[in-house]
This record gives C-alpha cells, sequence and structure tokens, in this order.
C-alpha cells in the first residue's frame, strides 16, 4: 500500500512539473506570435499584394496567397480575405 501510494503522489509531482512546463512553452510562443504580427484572431494582417487580389475580386488566388504567408487554414484564410475585400486597405498599386 506505501508503494502505491508513492508511484502515485510521484506521478502527481511529474504531472504537475508538466502543467508548469506547458504554461512555459505558450508564454514563449504567445511572445513569437507577437513579435510576428499574428493578431488575436490568430492570423497575420494580409499583405497589400493579398489585399490587392481581394480587391479585384480574385478571392481563390487571395486566399492561396494568404495562406502560404500565414499558414491559416482555408477558414482563416476565407474570413481574411471577405475582410480584406471589404475594407479600405489601400491595394498594391495604390501603395506605389
Amino acid at each position: 500500500m506505501q508503494i502505491e501510494t508513492a508511484v502515485l503522489i510521484a506521478i502527481v509531482v511529474l504531472l504537475l512539473e508538466f502543467l508548469r512546463r506547458i504554461r512555459l512553452v505558450e508564454a514563449s510562443v504567445n511572445k513569437l506570435l507577437a513579435l510576428q504580427g499574428v493578431g488575436k484572431g490568430g492570423s497575420l494582417e494580409p499583405s497589400a499584394e493579398v489585399v490587392a487580389l481581394a480587391r479585384s475580386g480574385k478571392n481563390i488566388e487571395a486566399m492561396r496567397l494568404y495562406r502560404e504567408e500565414s499558414g491559416a487554414d482555408v477558414r482563416q484564410a476565407k474570413k481574411v480575405v471577405d475582410e480584406a475585400a471589404a475594407s479600405s486597405l489601400p491595394r498594391a498599386d495604390e501603395l506605389h
């Protein structure tokens, strides 16, 4: 019975240590994401090229490019492209 209790305590201690380390890793990842410009929604701001494609009606191309740039999934890319198409952000040709 004492050995079983000791094993159980050791398992609990290990789990607590894993949880502590996971929190540290999450904090580090959040700092890295912030440095990369990832917003609270988990996606990067679209590039001028993505915005230009979206505003010219080339949504599939815009989504493809956004996914390459950000690593977003299709649902995230569609949302960003739809928002970019409806926004008043300048197109790439307007920036020059």
